[in-house]
């Protein structure tokens, strides 16, 4: 038990601050007798000092034997505590700019496992991986509208006998295989190399650069093209389109977070207050689904494509068919959700990067020892070569989350059961990854920026302490799953799985969720952000002004030389 949580204990609190007061009461009355102790104590005064004092100490003390106890009770539902009724939902998520240190701080200040009450519904914060990741694979969440687009992700929160969320999930991973994947890096190297020398270009013109805006629409085509029509070379899409889709989904995420009967009403206000961008991303999202549904060229099948045409049109068992307007929310969610955390990994790389002046050498000296035309010329293969920005990248996903936003569940059925923690119906959990990445509990050296920590093959386990949770019951395990890699790509093979029977080995490192509905276009994501980095590092030269990176040159993507 930490000290954190001791103190925050009220009714322990409590017990203590009586004793202390009645003791400071008492304490002067005797010491300023001047009769001894023992002739004091023979009156009918002395009497009532020490009965009454006995009694406060007993008391004080079962009091705080009993709190503790209770802290420990493996069958009370966590339930809100007194001292967390007043913190309203936006106080424990934080405020945009400021939730990861306002996350950071709480999980400090509150323990790693800590229910509250927002707007009368029932959350509970878990910080823990060892909860965390027995935790995810549970619960639905709904945002309260019929059969919700987002029940068919499975990652995103699906029932597991969810017929839609079983064949999405499987047509989405048959796509994220490492032979797919590796197929459809080309593609997306073409289009990020193509946007990168864009951007220098745009810069050398003298032309102002939003260099967020640029990345974000950048990752936007890569997804877009892997997932849906990498066969047929770069589509670049409109700004305003990558935005309004953007806009939508934060929207959509900061709703999900707030308890469920505000959820359609603040959707109602985000979109009332922003009518032509939800409008913008609703077509956005349509044009997205009809690439989606038509033929490819030469009549070739995409995993993806065929199981979404499929569902869309009632096949395979599928009765009643998804519509082509849930099909358009499917597809949209996935590239926009996809585009946002690559844009976010990648800027976050090159910020570190750029701020570090040695880190930079390195990493253009591993970039020219591999042939900058080569690496963003080539495939898969070539971007293997960069070990450094690799770890780099991890580096970066860890201190710089690409959702600062805990990862929601709403726990269904009647209840979930997790070690000593009892999660009841209808309550919320929240998973902070961000907090969980930025806690020095389970990482050295927590706040450096370190990218020799992934040197290392299981640098991402966490270490064996005797402050860890308590071990769970025999077989609680088996809900969480590690993914086997692909000895010959380094990717992760996405049909298969291996169960990890052993406790002692959970992840504290989730920048794709964990367990069997993490992130299944990680390999997508990989590549994509990989291919992004180096090819915006070959294309331009950055400088770190106060507070924000800028782009400081235009290179040329051949000789990787100044223009």
């Amino acid at each position: 038990m930490s000290v954190d949580a001791l103190l925050m204990n009220t009714p322990l609190m409590m017990s203590v601050i009586i004793s202390v007061l009645v003791a400071s009461l008492l304490l002067p009355s005797i010491l300023a007798t001047s009769r001894p102790w023992a002739e004091l104590f023979s009156t009918q005064d002395g009497n009532w000092f020490l009965w009454s004092g006995i009694a406060t100490m007993v008391s004080g003390i079962a009091f705080a034997v009993g709190s503790i106890a209770r802290m420990h009770d493996t069958k009370r539902p966590p339930g809100p505590r007194p001292w967390l009724r007043s913190l309203s939902s936006r106080a424990a998520l934080g405020a945009p700019g400021d939730r990861l240190a306002t996350l950071v701080g709480f999980v400090r200040a509150y323990g790693h496992t800590t229910s509250l009450k927002a707007g009368g519904h029932p959350y509970t914060i878990v910080a823990d991986p060892k909860v965390a990741c027995q935790l995810l694979p549970y619960g639905t969440h709904e945002l309260d509208r019929p059969r919700c687009p987002f029940r068919h992700l499975g990652p995103l929160g699906a029932a597991r006998d969810d017929p839609i969320a079983a064949h999405t999930r499987a047509g989405l991973s048959a796509a994220m295989e490492p032979s797919a994947v590796v197929a459809a890096a080309p593609a997306v190297l073409d289009c990020v190399r193509d946007a990168a020398e864009r951007l220098g270009a745009q810069h050398a013109s003298g032309r102002d650069v939003d260099l967020e805006d640029h990345v974000l629409r950048l990752s936007f085509d890569a997804m877009s093209i892997a997932l849906l029509d990498h066969d047929s070379g770069a589509r670049t899409a409109p700004s305003e389109d990558v935005r309004a889709l953007d806009v939508v989904l934060r929207a959509g995420m900061h709703a999900a977070a707030l308890p469920p009967g505000e959820r359609a009403a603040a959707m109602a206000e985000a979109e009332r207050a922003e009518a032509d961008v939800f409008a913008r991303a609703a077509a956005a999202r349509k044009g997205l689904a009809a690439a989606a549904l038509a033929p490819r060229q030469g009549g070739t099948k995409h995993p993806f494509r065929a199981q979404l045409a499929a569902m869309v049109r009632g096949r395979d068992g599928f009765d009643p068919a998804l519509s082509e307007a849930d099909a358009a929310f499917v597809v949209g969610a996935l590239v926009s959700v996809g585009a946002r955390a690559c844009a976010r990994a990648s800027l976050a790389a090159l910020r570190a990067i750029v701020r570090d002046k040695k880190l930079l050498e390195r990493v253009s000296a591993e970039l020219d020892a591999a042939g900058r035309a080569r690496v963003v010329g080539g495939g898969w293969e070539g971007l293997r070569q960069l070990t450094l920005l690799t770890t780099v990248i991890a580096e970066a996903l860890r201190t710089s989350p690409v959702w600062d936003e805990p990862l929601v569940r709403e726990v269904a059925g009647k209840g979930v059961e997790v070690g000593r923690w009892f999660f009841p119906q209808h309550s919320t959990v929240l998973v902070p990854a961000a907090a969980i990445h930025n806690d020095g509990y389970f990482w050295d050296d927590v706040g450096a920026f370190d990218p020799a920590r992934w040197d290392e093959p299981d640098a991402a386990l966490v270490r064996d302490t005797a402050r860890a949770a308590r071990p769970l019951k025999e077989g609680a395990w088996r809900t969480w799953q590690e993914t086997p890699v692909d000895e010959r790509s380094g990717l992760k093979v996405q049909g298969t799985t291996q169960e990890m029977l052993a406790p002692g080995r959970p992840r504290r490192y989730m920048p794709y969720g964990l367990g069997p509905r993490q992130c299944p276009a990680e390999n997508l994501a990989v590549v994509t952000v990989t291919a992004s980095v180096a090819a915006l590092l070959v294309a331009c030269d950055f400088a770190w002004e106060p507070e924000r990176l800028v782009v400081a040159g235009r290179r040329s993507s051949h000789a990787g030389k100044k223009m």
